[in-house]
């Protein structure tokens, strides 16, 4: 570890993933005892030049491990990686339904699903569409947005919202999700949509 500012770590099974500020990602193997480093492979702090070619930044903040899928997501100041073992993802605000490339946190549901919490909302991705809750930056009103795989974005009608758009953390627990944002700690509740002729 060049870098010892640790912000997160995962563990599944066979593999613990390590967030390392300024460091990128550390991999130990459990059973060889050996490690591995992921680090952004263009090397720039400020921009991204070789997207989907590895880790999409240095300054990561937040490992999740989807062990039944074998799925690595990693937070970023700078935008999300997605990391299947053979294949690097990058996710950024210009080219996804992030609202920010800020992220503080990532949560896997799965190797396709994950939750993350940035500096401007909440956002969920379900491996093609987005959706963003918190209150509007504008008027402080709860705000969603959907953004779907064509890049469409639609406002959805809602009456509640995370309780500060700077989301620090969440964690989840079935249905029930958990949220910590800069002023204070929300609860939510997901809605499943209803079955044709239910």
């Amino acid at each position: 570890m060049y870098e010892i500012w640790t912000y997160a770590v995962t563990a599944g099974a066979e593999k613990v993933y390590y967030a390392v500020w300024g460091g990128g990602v550390l991999e130990y193997d459990v059973k060889t005892g050996r490690w591995k480093d992921y680090n952004d492979p263009d090397g720039e702090t400020e921009v991204v030049v070789l997207k989907d070619q590895g880790l999409i930044h240095e300054i990561t903040t937040s490992v999740s491990w989807a062990e039944k899928d074998h799925v690595l997501w990693v937070a970023t100041y700078f935008g999300a990686s997605r990391y299947d073992g053979r294949y690097w993802k990058n996710f950024l605000d210009k080219d996804s339904g992030l609202p920010s490339n800020f992220l503080n946190q990532v949560k896997a549901v799965d190797g396709t699903r994950a939750w993350f919490a940035t500096d401007k909302g909440l956002a969920y991705y379900d491996g093609a569409n987005w959706a963003v809750y918190r209150p509007s930056l504008d008027t402080h009103a709860p705000e969603m947005t959907v953004r779907d795989a064509q890049g469409a974005i639609t406002h959805v009608p809602t009456t509640t919202a995370p309780a500060h758009n700077y989301i620090l953390g969440l964690d989840f627990d079935g249905d029930d999700l958990w949220v910590a944002t800069a002023h204070g700690l929300s609860h939510g509740i997901r809605i499943k949509k209803k079955e044709a002729g239910r």
